[in-house]
């Protein structure tokens, strides 16, 4: 097996075996969830995110504890689903001295590729308890459908 450097502009692929070959067979393997920031200065967070796919839809699913929907941006355009927000820094007062801090916070946007197989008219979100659900029917174009034969 021969091993090769992947061309790409997004700073977080690897070059370890696995990935080579998941690209080298899927080649959208990278593109299906890869994060949507220019530098690592960009980027304070990278909430964790499952996409699921059923027979007639997809489910993207974010950890956003802290937020409101108000703090949540979504779009969808050219097969492309992106997440997007902001995670304020709590106020914490002058006198108080901050021992450990590991809760992240700031900006982050989250991207992935559907391709043309979403209605986008019908796409919806709901928000509960720090976990942002987006449901992306399926076009009616590519469910499966069952021919009936004329006899």
């Amino acid at each position: 097996m021969s091993t090769r450097q992947l061309t790409t502009h997004d700073k977080k692929h690897s070059n370890h075996p696995l990935d080579l070959i998941l690209h080298e067979f899927f080649p959208q393997y990278h593109e299906m969830a890869k994060p949507t920031w220019d530098s690592d200065e960009n980027r304070s967070w990278y909430p964790e995110m499952n996409i699921q796919e059923g027979e007639k839809d997809f489910v993207v699913s974010v950890e956003l504890p802290g937020l409101e929907d108000k703090d949540v941006d979504i779009n969808y355009s050219n097969g492309r689903l992106v997440i997007k927000g902001e995670r304020k820094q709590p106020e914490t007062k002058d006198s108080v001295n901050e021992h450990r801090v590991e809760r992240k916070h700031g900006v982050f946007e989250r991207s992935v590729v559907l391709g043309s197989k979403v209605d986008s008219e019908a796409i919806s979100a709901s928000f509960h308890d720090g976990v942002l659900v987006v449901s992306l029917p399926k076009s009616s174009d590519v469910l499966p459908r069952k021919i009936e034969i004329q006899g």
